[in-house]
């Protein structure tokens, strides 16, 4: 294809076209200005070309290396980057490649040859998203991220430069991270910019999607790490299509502690799981209070495929070949959702294959391991440990209120449905734990049509 051409398709997909976009360049061969950024006149550093840019434009980049490009620590150099010290969220200060303007940035050659270093830098943020309207990376036209940083790429759209909330969508697609704590997070606003930063009321809430789609990582702490804390409004987070490789946790999907204004725990049920995979990790998908889970593969994680804490729907999943159970499910009652001590609305069509053949001592729940033993592997498909208050160390609750699940039309591995022996996964009996009920049956005899397990 035409670099034309490409051009031209990646400005009308671009996700907030503005008729007055300009285009500029950034290429290994340019050299940084106030005036930089045409097509005779690159600039070297992303960081120049944003901050030239106006809202709405686009800026391509070439092939090469970016970040610390001089080797030191200083990012002093000719063509380093421009870090910010104190951009960002409390926790992840700081970031090499701000984008602090509703600019669209793709590679011109793509992720492989498109490469964004931080050589482990005291930033603790390789890029960070800062203005909503932004998008990092397209299919086929996004860029490596790596250099053993916090976080490869932190979306953080309203902190410190704008308190008139997130209207205008965000994408973060066809990126490679490697080697981060996080491949992708996403930091919501908290109560700090109300109490803080002067956000009047509801001003700070969002009615945008922030897409994250498309991307590929890689030896993560968490591949995608989703905080909510206190964003609000009738938006919502996607992440869609991506693949976290040896990850600690594939997916970590959590409301998030608020500090200010007291403590409290916020909902997460805007963020959406779909068609995204997990393997060769140790925890495929941490999810706390989200919306519809669907289509998501665990595969070959060393605990358990799913973790989820009442969730809204589970749906058209598959966990395969994961040592501990393939879903561990976790009706956390307390002050934040008591009196409702039921898992998902929908918990069907999904597939449970060759799981919790070598459960590990301990089991993965929430930020840190509860003092829980879940027993030995019970080929359980489905863990169902109750109400057991894993959240931010909370203790479990007593006396124990039973709980009743609705596990049906799952196909549990074998034509003859759930079974603690052979080829099936189980439910039930040893899997069900803490006055905790599951209904299995019906069941379904084959893999349902939607799911694409991978194990044999």
């Amino acid at each position: 294809m035409k670099p034309s051409i490409v051009y031209a398709a990646l400005a009308l997909a671009s996700l907030a076209p503005d008729l007055h976009a300009e285009t500029l360049w950034t290429k290994n061969s340019g050299t940084d200005s106030a005036s930089c950024g045409s097509s005779g006149s690159p600039c070297r550093s992303i960081s120049q070309t944003i901050a030239n840019a106006q809202d709405g434009d686009t800026i391509y980049v070439g092939p090469g290396r970016y970040g610390n490009v001089n080797g030191d620590s200083t990012f002093t150099g000719p063509g380093d980057e421009q870090p910010q010290a104190n951009a960002g969220p409390w926790d992840s200060s700081g970031c090499i490649v701000c984008i602090t303007k509703g600019v669209h940035i793709y590679s011109i050659a793509g992720a492989v040859l498109t490469v964004i270093d931080s050589g482990g830098s005291q930033y603790q943020s390789t890029v960070m998203i800062l203005s909503d309207g932004a998008d990092f990376g397209a299919e086929q036209h996004g860029f490596t991220i790596t250099g053993g940083n916090a976080h490869g790429i932190t979306i953080e759209p309203n902190y410190g430069y704008s308190l008139k909330g997130v209207a205008r969508n965000i994408s973060v697609s066809g990126n490679i991270d490697i080697g981060d704590g996080d491949g992708v997070y996403f930091y919501g606003d908290g109560m700090d910019q109300v109490t803080y930063k002067g956000c009047p009321p509801l001003a700070c809430t969002f009615s945008a999607r922030v897409l994250i789609a498309g991307n590929r990582l890689v030896n993560n702490a968490n591949g995608v790490n989703v905080t909510m804390n206190n964003w609000g409004g009738q938006g919502s987070v996607v992440v869609r299509d991506n693949q976290a490789i040896h990850a600690g946790t594939g997916y970590n999907i959590f409301p998030g502690f608020e500090f200010g204004e007291g403590t409290f725990l916020s909902s997460s049920s805007s963020v959406q799981l779909i068609n995204n995979v997990a393997a060769n990790g140790n925890v495929g998908f941490y999810a706390t209070l989200t919306g519809p889970i669907e289509y998501n593969t665990a595969l070959d994680n060393t605990q358990s495929g799913f973790v989820i804490t009442n969730t809204a729907q589970f749906t058209f999943n598959a966990a395969l070949g994961n040592g501990g159970p393939g879903v561990l499910v976790n009706l956390t009652p307390g002050p934040f959702v008591l009196g409702n001590l039921s898992s998902s609305a929908t918990f069907s069509g999904n597939t449970f294959m060759g799981n919790d053949r070598n459960r590990p001592a301990a089991l993965f729940l929430g930020y840190a391991v509860a003092n829980f033993n879940s027993g030995p592997s019970a080929n359980c498909g489905v863990l169902n440990l109750g109400p057991l208050g894993a959240l931010g160390g909370m203790t479990q609750v007593t006396p124990v209120p039973a709980t009743r699940m609705q596990a049906i039309n799952n196909y549990w591995g074998s034509a003859t449905g759930p079974s603690t022996s052979g080829p099936g996964d189980a439910a039930g009996g040893a899997c069900d734990q803490n006055n905790a009920t599951t209904v299995a049956r019906p069941f379904l005899s084959t893999v349902p049509q939607g799911t694409t397990p991978l194990y044999p």
